[in-house]
């Protein structure tokens, strides 16, 4: 609308807003003008994509036959198999969207691209499709720093929730171990309680990790395996997730 107002005033109705002119535009319309007029084509800002070891194919087999032999040996169900990832949630989504620009240009710049301020969401699902409570960690040393009570309250009443990291937003030690108290743990035993289990170490449960520094850092799985005898914890190899 603003390049219209500016170099094509005559093309609308005198007064008029956006809301009563939109949508009179067809997409097509829209698409033949910026590909047309303006030179435009839908492009994306590039990244150099990430390298697979050579070994990769040898490494995944191992791990699927590393489930695979602990789900047969133990028994384990499929609300006991638990997946586990993260990801940085940027408050400005700038760097993940696609821009116009003039069709072969080299440089194509996108505003927000270089704002790294987010949080990192850990996201947890079982081979079942249940998806656990998520765990946000936002940078910071207080709850000041966390979004406010009335928009944590709802999402912690789901089960979901946020922690706060003084270094960065990422997650860290001790919110790895609080992942566990607060999301993973609570988990288990709901589930044991439905099935009507016992809370034993011989009911094993799978977690599966990427392979993140802080995840394969000895003193996290030394932690797991002195607080938690039921788990078992794989790591999918490096650069397959």
């Amino acid at each position: 609308m603003g390049y219209i107002r500016t170099f094509a005033p005559d093309l609308l109705p005198n007064p008029v807003s956006d809301a009563q002119f939109i949508p009179r535009l067809s997409i097509q319309t829209v698409r033949q003008f910026l590909r047309k007029q303006l030179e435009w084509s839908f492009r994306a800002a590039t990244k150099a994509g990430q390298k697979l070891r050579p070994t990769w194919k040898r490494e995944c087999e191992q791990t699927i036959y590393r489930l695979a032999y602990c789900i047969l040996r133990h028994k384990i169900p499929q609300w006991a198999i638990v997946n586990l990832d993260q990801t940085m949630v940027q408050l400005i989504p700038g760097a993940r969207l696609r821009t116009y620009d003039v069709r072969g240009a080299k440089q194509v710049a996108l505003h927000g691209k270089d704002d790294k301020r987010g949080f990192t969401v850990v996201l947890a699902i079982a081979l079942t499709g249940y998806l656990l409570g998520t765990q946000s960690v936002w940078d910071g040393k207080t709850d000041d720093s966390l979004p406010s009570k009335g928009v944590r309250q709802p999402a912690e009443a789901e089960g979901h929730t946020f922690v706060t990291n003084p270094k960065n937003a990422w997650s860290s030690l001790l919110t790895m171990k609080m992942l566990f108290e607060d999301n993973i743990a609570p988990y288990r035993e709901k589930m044991l309680a439905e099935h009507g289990l016992r809370d034993t170490d011989d009911n094993k449960m799978i977690v599966i990790f990427d392979c993140w520094r802080i995840h394969r850092s000895e003193a996290f799985r030394e932690w797991l395996r002195s607080t938690y005898r039921w788990l078992i914890y794989v790591f999918i190899p490096a650069g397959c997730t």
